[in-house]
């Protein structure tokens, strides 16, 4: 199995914050209160379905199945979000609590396969925020900070462009861990994206790689990589991890101007 590490660029992120010590030792003080964590738990329970273990057991088990494949400590809670009918997933996470929103039909339209991909990309994010002690996270905050800022430049908003786009491949391959099957991974991304029954990967494969030929310009995503970048990072990665890293990163980096 490919051993599931952070990006060089995540890594060279946060050695070069962890040398301005007074920084980095007051972000990592910094945290989440439990009126701000009972506040953020308050506002998913008002726009959300929480799904209770009992009558949703096949989800929560796919759940529990991702978090032993990643080896984390995540306490899964898995809600369904209200008045939208757009794809998508995402996670909050609060100290060991791993709180995972679905929108839209996903769990009618995704395989048990694709839905488990599907939770092992989220749960991912909760791996990589405590890898290393949570620096990451901590990396993470100080990247987002700067660059939220009024004063920054757009070096700071380009560097935390960089920085999310690829988590989400970390994320990405996180889903392959915890599924064990790739196909699962890329039918499960082609399906969020398109919102179709059936897909063939293989093609979406060839697509992608037609679009590379054609136009090696990178990433314009502002948070995630357009997903034929995803997928295509995913295959290579899967098929040949060793001689493949840079040639990812300048997939998704293009060339400098």
């Amino acid at each position: 199995m490919n051993t599931l590490v952070p990006f060089p660029f995540h890594l060279q992120l946060r050695d070069h914050f962890k040398q301005r010590e007074r920084t980095w030792k007051w972000f990592c003080e910094q945290q989440v209160k439990e009126e701000q964590a009972q506040a953020h738990r308050t506002a998913l329970l008002k726009n959300t379905y929480r799904l209770d273990p009992e009558t949703f057991a096949k989800p929560y088990a796919l759940a529990q199945q991702a978090v032993k494949a990643l080896n984390i400590d995540a306490e899964v809670t898995l809600y369904q979000e209200q008045n939208t009918a757009q794809l998508n997933a995402g996670i909050s996470i609060i100290g060991k609590e791993a709180h995972i929103v679905l929108s839209g039909r996903l769990m009618d339209l995704l395989t048990e396969k694709e839905l488990l991909a599907l939770l092992g990309h989220e749960l991912a994010h909760y791996l990589f925020y405590n890898l290393d002690g949570g620096e990451h996270e901590v990396t993470t905050r100080v990247a987002y900070a700067i660059a939220n800022d009024e004063r920054s430049e757009d070096v700071h908003v380009e560097t935390a462009r960089l920085y999310s786009l690829y988590v989400e491949l970390f994320c990405d391959r996180g889903a392959f861990q915890a599924a064990q099957d790739a196909e699962a991974v890329l039918s499960c991304l082609v399906k969020l994206h398109t919102g179709l029954a059936q897909v063939n990967t293989a093609s979406f494969i060839q697509q992608a790689e037609e679009v590379i030929n054609a136009d090696n310009s990178g990433s314009e995503g502002p948070t995630h990589p357009e997903n034929y970048l995803r997928c295509l990072a995913l295959h290579y990665w899967n098929t040949n991890a060793n001689d493949t890293q840079e040639k990812i990163e300048r997939m998704v980096r293009g060339p400098l101007d």
